[in-house]
């Protein structure tokens, strides 16, 4: 078995650390924000945006940069 593996069993998730991870990978998934925020249990749609802020800034960053080389590389 790999270390890493190994190592990666001794990290115990806590609740919160779980929920951001379920935010995330369902997010990831294309599953509906709205969706998302219902099976986390939140009232707010800006509570379940909390939890997905940094992967939908991190979509934006790689659209921007890609519109940017594209458009230099073709006009």
């Amino acid at each position: 078995m790999p270390i890493l593996s190994i190592q990666a069993r001794k990290k115990r998730i806590t609740p919160h650390e779980f929920r951001h991870s379920f935010a995330i990978i369902s997010y990831m998934n294309n599953s509906d924000v709205y969706a998302i925020m219902r099976a986390l249990g939140h009232e707010k749609i800006e509570t379940t945006i909390i939890y997905l802020q940094k992967i939908m800034e991190r979509e934006q960053h790689v659209v921007h940069q890609w519109k940017d080389n594209a458009l230099g590389r073709y006009i």
